[in-house]
């Protein structure tokens, strides 16, 4: 159920894995048998992940992207390639986009990454825990690029450009 919840939402992903192929996936045949081969390729691959969890080592390969991070994302986009937007907007809307596309392949994919070695170590401790998402969710907060200041430069930017506050 939580599954389909989570479906509904999700519209891709962005690949964030450190170099390299993706183990998850396989280039795609024209033909695909079912069985054996597939269900080992799942075992195997699980086994390697747990692999280098214990060793405190895992890389995370993609982050599964929300319909509402794409629709801003893609809003931002056409902004800045509005042939209309001045040069220093246009940088301004690029700085912004870079912070967030670095604030999901950079500081998510580490938090993500050690909280899952974090749950390892807990589980293999024997230690008796519970999850909290809102606590992962004030995290990344904490660790996210802050464009509050560059946000308000576009706007009054845009004022300016557009004469918005000038005394006629």
């Amino acid at each position: 159920m939580l599954q389909k919840e989570c479906d509904k939402h999700l519209v891709g992903g962005m690949i964030v894995k450190r170099g390299g192929q993706l183990e998850m996936f396989e280039k795609p045949e024209s033909i695909h048998l079912y069985g054996k081969d597939e269900a080992k390729a799942d075992i195997d691959f699980g086994n390697k992940f747990y692999e280098s969890l214990k060793e405190g080592k895992i890389d995370i390969e993609i982050i599964y992207l929300t319909r509402k991070y794409y629709e801003t994302m893609k809003r931002y986009q056409s902004l800045m390639n509005n042939a209309f937007l001045p040069k220093e907007m246009k940088a301004l809307m690029e700085k912004i986009i870079k912070n967030i596309y670095d604030d999901i392949t950079i500081n998510l994919k580490q938090l993500l990454e050690d909280f899952v070695c974090n749950v390892y170590e807990k589980r293999k401790n024997s230690e008796k825990f519970g999850i909290n998402t809102v606590g992962i969710y004030n995290e990344f907060n904490e660790k996210r690029h802050d464009n509050s200041q560059l946000i308000t430069k576009v706007r009054a930017r845009t004022r300016e450009y557009l004469m918005i506050d000038k005394k006629w």
